[in-house]
């Protein structure tokens, strides 16, 4: 038997475990350069298929099968946005926060917006979202101390301090 040594780079890429297609069913082995959608299917036809099957799912069924149930929040385990859960939606992205009190609770009223009392941007439990507008999202953020001033010292620009411009003006 002649062994000959192959380079990591020239090797076939192949996962060895043997799966099924979740489009058509074939058994197949998935290469491991493959695109995740890619690695669940056994050809691009059958990825293409599965991914437009999915996208035509309804949308609370692809909301609640990306969320991740626990006793506090529920994390929002999909794509995002700003650190905010972002489903797809009618050709829209929309905020998976808004979208889970459209599902739980009803419509969002005009001018209003869906604000955490958990300050947890991916949780999308229901009871730890309430109704406001930008202003009381900016009144809850100070009160519970997570906004930061940039006035003076605080600015990233600044070169003197208070004491400094107090001494300053003193002269």
């Amino acid at each position: 038997m002649d062994l000959k040594y192959v380079p990591v780079a020239e090797r076939p890429k192949t996962v060895n475990s043997e799966r099924n297609c979740l489009f058509c069913g074939a058994s197949f082995m998935p290469k491991a350069d493959r695109r995740n959608y890619m690695q669940n299917c056994c050809s691009r036809p059958c990825g293409n298929s599965y991914v437009w099957k999915k996208r035509q799912q309804p949308i609370i069924e692809r909301f609640l099968e990306k969320i991740s149930i626990s006793n506090e929040c529920w994390e929002w385990q999909g794509s995002t946005s700003g650190g905010y859960g972002a489903i797809w939606r009618d050709g829209q992205s929309i905020k998976t926060h808004r979208l889970s009190w459209l599902i739980f609770r009803g419509p969002i009223p005009k001018g209003q917006e869906a604000l955490h009392s958990c300050d947890n941007p991916p949780c999308v439990r229901p009871s730890h979202l309430f109704l406001g507008n930008q202003l009381d999202n900016i009144k809850d953020c100070i009160q519970k101390g997570r906004f930061k001033s940039n006035k003076g010292e605080n600015n990233p620009r600044a070169r003197i301090t208070y004491e400094i411009a107090t001494i300053i003006r003193a002269l």
